[in-house]
C-alpha cells in the first residue's frame, strides 16, 4: 500500500489517518500495523525501471524475446563495471562488448547510477521470469 506523510501524519490514498508521526514526505509501507518508508534507492530502481518499460528496446515485448538470464546478466555486468570490475563486467556484459556500451553511454562513469540500473536490469529478469509463470 502506498502512503504519503502530509503534516507529520500518514495518510492512505483514501485520506484515512495512519497512526504514528512522521515528518517527510514520502512512500511507506504498512506491514502488521508498522510503517516504513521505502528507502530511496528501491524508489530509484523502480523509476529506472519505469523508463526502461517506456523504452521500445527494454519494454516487456523485447524483454520476453531474450534467453534466460540475460537481463539478469546485464545487471551484474554493471554492479561489477560500478566498482571497476572491468574484467568481470567485460566478461559478464551479454549485448556486444563491454568497451563499446561504455564509450557510448554516458552514465557509466556514476557508480550509484550503475547500480540503481544494474537493479533496473534485474528487476526487468524477474518480471520476465513472472510473465511466463516460472
Amino acid at each position: 500500500m502506498q502512503l504519503v506523510a502530509e503534516d507529520g501524519e500518514l495518510r492512505t490514498p483514501d485520506g484515512d489517518v495512519v497512526e504514528g508521526e512522521y515528518l517527510d514526505a514520502g512512500c511507506y509501507i504498512v506491514d502488521g500495523g508498522m510503517a516504513t518508508k521505502v528507502p530511496g534507492s528501491i524508489i530509484k530502481i523502480g523509476l529506472e525501471r519505469f523508463n526502461m518499460l517506456n523504452n521500445p528496446a527494454h519494454c516487456a515485448a523485447s524483454d520476453d524475446e531474450l534467453p534466460a538470464g540475460k537481463l539478469a546478466l546485464a545487471g551484474a555486468a554493471l554492479a561489477a563495471g560500478a566498482f571497476d570490475w572491468q574484467e568481470t563486467a567485460y566478461s559478464l556484459w551479454p549485448f556486444g562488448k563491454w568497451e563499446d556500451h561504455k564509450a557510448g553511454n554516458k552514465r557509466t562513469q556514476d557508480r550509484i547510477d550503475m547500480l540503481v540500473r544494474s537493479g533496473a536490469f534485474i528487476a526487468a529478469e524477474i518480471d520476465r521470469l513472472e510473465r511466463m509463470g516460472k
